[in-house]
């Protein structure tokens, strides 16, 4: 989600976004929670590609995934794709997350070697969080 506004009676913020693509022509999503709150606006984007016809063309191949870690840990919130790329062709994204403590704010950082291929992101700020998941889609060209 690139942007959204909440207010939450019990002190968690749990957002889910469930993306379903239907056909050729229409998708659906669904955001869900499980926390007390009021969401007033909620946005986010999508990219929608079909990675099987543009690897047939023999040109272009995608390293893409999601990122998870469960109660807090920070340390699983990286993933290693292959290194030596062109940073501006790494896109990533928080794609969910569950709150349950202490929210003041929703802040992380994030960091990528260019040599070693790391992506790891950092949370910070006065929250805990139960789940946090980033995605990521990297497209090369052979």
């Amino acid at each position: 989600m690139h942007y959204m506004d909440a207010n939450t009676s019990d002190s968690t913020i749990n957002i889910n976004l469930d993306f379903t693509l239907i056909n050729g022509s229409f998708y659906t999503v669904i955001i869900t929670s499980t926390s007390n709150m009021f969401l007033n606006y909620a946005g986010f984007s999508r990219l929608i590609f079909d990675k099987t016809a543009i690897e047939a063309m023999g040109n272009d191949y995608f390293n893409y995934g999601i990122i998870y870690s469960l109660s807090n840990n920070n340390a699983t919130l990286l993933t290693t794709i292959p290194p030596d790329i062109i940073p501006t062709n790494l896109c990533y994204g928080l794609h969910s997350f569950n709150i349950q403590t202490g929210l003041s704010q929703l802040n992380f950082t994030s960091a990528y070697n260019i040599t070693s291929g790391l992506i790891a992101m950092t949370s910070t700020g006065t929250y805990v969080y139960y789940e946090m998941k980033f995605s990521y889609m990297q497209p090369k060209t052979r």
